[in-house]
């Protein structure tokens, strides 16, 4: 026997042996879970378990059972599968390999076999692989996960029809502008460059604002003279004022990319959010013009005139860091908004690296940092280049006017609505529902409209004209709905009086634990509880972990109250247990090793067998088919 076969016999044994250990399981989601038609577009995200790694390749010694969709088994179901991009994977030396770990994307393109007819309905699509064990060395059986996929209309190709792309339908038509687009970010938060490209188109806007445009021609002029009347030196001057102020951009950006892990905790306080709600809310309505805001105006004029002191290219640079710092109020808000958003997407970054496994060092964890410095530095261009093209060009910009105002107040109403978000999470981490909410900011809305811009404490003469009087009265009117929201709100927001506790059901875990019922489904709150009943009904249990200042768990409720097909899994194929942050069983899970990722965020679920042992975990809100393929083979279906 060569040595090659003893080693690959020797591979065997290990994975022989392995099956007796808990084995590892990927998971594989398909996106979208629903297709309209074929040909179609399919993207695969296979998940590997942490401490474990999957190959792309066979191996120097063609060993191992690279990863691959099983494009046959679909073929004999009438569909033509075609890999468009697979994950390329990095090269491990030590089992001379490409190796997969965390997450990896497929792109399928799925058409009707010529001359076959696919009928509508669900269909599998599986994936081969063989995992590794990080840390034994231990290498598994083969094995195959699938994702499955629902067809909604019967296709079939009977010519060349299966190249030309489904045409839209009714639905996609009808979907608003801002909801596209809303999507379109979502689907790109975590590419770089297309972060990078968004805060330069927002640096651009806020060189339109009233206070920043003006400084465009004068500053080009002192650039110019600086250069000593030379065009060359002046040009050399206006890129290194352009520079400063992208690297001021830059240090900020890396700055609270460093802060992100940080930040991420401190955004589950109710009172953080508050105060950042209260602070969007106060920038929001100083760039709508309601008052001047200058915070630390003097002393960054008083830094700016010591940097025109210093000459050469060094003394420009220092005036363009200067100026990127706070180059005027009306930017700052705006910065401060963009970087509380990078410092979230950082923090998602270093959590998603935690959650597949991934123990990152501090060099680790800069080089993450270093993308918030990118996607700032983005803004800063923005900012920057126009300052550099009016001295190249030697044009006059465009006339100020309205124009200008509408960027300002455009800008103004977006931070106000950073500071709704911001309100209504500090809320929800206190516990108040999201309509409570909704109605204390309505009753502050209706309260400053009556007193700020209706006037109503001002006094009306007996002559004043008719209007005058009409005014006061309609003050009068949304002030008191105002104060009546406003009243009602913290009334029912349990901060004053203790609000109404929702339905309890004695259930037939009876004195074991309580279930509360929310839009129709019955969630057990204790993991007792759900156990007496998985064990009594032979089901098993969905676990949903749930926190108030977690948006998507909001919405995971939401989508349970409302989704047909989530709903028969929760009322009728298994068990669900909701188990709330900060709550003792939910505190046991978090301290179990198996389910870090409750450390990292939320929100996160888990499907356990009618015994209570593990089947699979997840964190994708809308991942429905997954879960239902999950509580299928957790019943043993």
């Amino acid at each position: 026997m060569n040595a090659r076969a003893m080693l690959a016999f020797g591979l065997l044994l290990l994975a022989v042996g392995a099956q007796a250990d808990e084995l590892p399981v990927a998971t594989l989601q398909a996106t979208p879970a629903q297709i309209e038609s074929l040909p179609a577009e399919v993207s695969l995200t296979l998940t590997i378990p942490a401490n474990h790694h999957a190959y792309m390749d066979e191996g120097d010694d063609g060993l191992y059972i690279p990863v691959g969709v099983d494009t046959d088994t679909l073929a004999s179901g009438g569909i033509e599968a075609t890999v468009l991009q697979a994950p390329k994977g990095v090269r491990d030396d030590e089992v001379k390999a490409v190796v997969l770990r965390g997450t990896a994307i497929f792109k399928l393109s799925l058409a009707a076999q010529p001359g076959k007819t696919v009928a509508a309905g669900d269909f599998a699509i599986p994936v081969n692989i063989q995992m590794c064990n990080d840390r034994s060395h231990v290498c598994y059986m083969p094995d195959m996960v699938e994702a499955h996929v629902t067809l909604t209309n019967a296709a079939s190709n009977g010519s060349a029809s299966s190249s030309v792309a489904p045409p839209i339908t009714a639905e996609e038509e009808d979907i608003p502008l801002m909801t596209r687009l809303t999507n379109l970010y979502q689907e790109n938060a975590q590419n770089i460059w297309f972060s990078f490209f968004l805060m330069l188109v927002a640096g651009l806007l806020s060189t339109a604002t009233p206070c920043v445009y003006p400084m465009l021609p004068i500053t080009s002029a002192i650039l110019m003279q600086r250069g000593g009347g030379d065009r060359k030196a002046g040009l050399r001057h206006a890129l290194t004022y352009a520079v400063g102020i992208i690297l001021t951009y830059f240090l900020l950006g890396l700055i609270a990319g460093l802060t992100g892990g940080a930040l991420n905790t401190l955004m589950q306080s109710a009172w953080v959010n508050l105060g950042f709600g209260l602070f969007f809310a106060f920038f929001g309505l100083a760039l709508l013009g309601f008052y001047e805001m200058a915070i630390l105006q003097d002393k960054t004029g008083e830094l700016d005139q010591k940097s025109e002191q210093v000459g050469g290219l060094f003394g420009t640079l220092m005036m363009g860091m200067v100026a990127g710092l706070v180059i005027s109020p009306c930017v700052g808000p705006i910065v401060f908004a963009l970087l509380l958003q990078v410092a979230d997407a950082i923090a998602q970054l270093a959590n998603a690296a935690a959650a597949a496994g991934q123990v990152l060092s501090f060099w680790d964890q800069f080089a993450i940092s270093l993308k918030g410095g990118l996607m700032m530095a983005g803004f800063g261009v923005g900012i920057g280049v126009p300052f550099f093209i009016v001295g190249l060009i030697k044009v006059r910009p465009p006339r100020p006017g309205t124009w200008m105002e509408k960027v300002k107040y455009g800008f103004g109403l977006l931070i106000l609505y950073f500071g709704y978000i911001y309100f209504s999470k500090g809320m929800g981490v206190a516990g108040v529902e999201e309509g409570v909410t909704l109605g204390i900011v309505v009753g502050l809305v209706a309260l400053w409209i009556a007193i700020v811009h209706m006037n109503v404490f001002a006094k009306v003469e007996d002559d004043a004209m008719p209007q005058d009087k009409l005014r006061k009265f309609g003050g009068v009117v949304v002030g008191l709905i105002g104060a009546y929201y406003l009243v009602a709100g913290f009334a029912q927001s349990g901060l004053i009086l203790p609000k109404p506790q929702p339905m309890v059901v004695a259930g037939a875990a009876g004195a074991q634990g309580d279930i509360e019922e929310h839009d129709g489904i019955l969630w057990h709150r204790t993991i007792e509880g759900a156990l007496a009943e998985a064990k009594k009904t032979g089901k098993p249990i969905f676990i949903d972990f749930y926190a108030a200042w977690c948006a998507n768990c909001k919405e995971f409720a939401h989508q349970a109250g409302s989704d047909p097909v989530l709903r028969q899994i929760l009322n009728q194929d298994a068990v669900p247990l909701r188990l709330v942050d900060k709550e003792a069983d939910f505190l046991r899970f978090q301290n179990d090793p198996q389910y870090r990722e409750l450390k990292t965020g939320l929100p996160f679920f888990v499907v356990l067998d009618p015994n209570g042992n593990f089947v699979w975990k997840g964190t994708d809100y809308k991942a429905v088919a997954l879960m239902r393929d999950a509580v299928a083979r957790a019943a043993g279906h």
